[in-house]
C-alpha cells in the first residue's frame, strides 16, 4: 500500500510541476536526480472532403505496400533516456 500512495503523491507532485512549468513558460527543468521537459503537438481536424480524399489515399498508399510498389526509405528507432540517469 506504500508503494501505491507514493506513486499517486509523485503523479500529484508532476502535475504540480508541470503546471508551474507552464506558468513560467519553462519547456526543460533539471535537477540532479532527473529532469522533465514539456512538448506541444497540434492536431488537426479537416473538412468532410479532405478526410474522404485522405481516406482514399490510405488505401491507395497500403495497397502499394502490399503488392511491394511502395518502397520503405527509413526505419527509425526512438530512445528516450530520462536526463542525469545513470545506468
Amino acid at each position: 500500500m506504500q508503494i501505491k500512495r507514493l506513486e499517486a503523491e509523485l503523479d500529484e507532485q508532476e502535475a504540480s510541476l508541470y503546471k508551474e512549468m507552464e506558468t513560467l513558460n519553462i519547456t526543460k527543468f533539471t535537477t540532479e536526480y532527473g529532469g522533465y521537459t514539456t512538448a506541444t503537438r497540434s492536431t488537426w481536424k479537416y473538412s468532410p472532403a479532405v478526410k474522404e480524399l485522405s481516406e482514399k489515399l490510405d488505401v491507395l498508399k497500403k495497397n502499394e505496400e502490399n503488392q511491394g510498389i511502395a518502397t520503405a526509405t527509413t526505419k527509425t528507432s526512438y530512445k528516450y533516456v530520462p536526463a542525469n540517469t545513470n545506468f
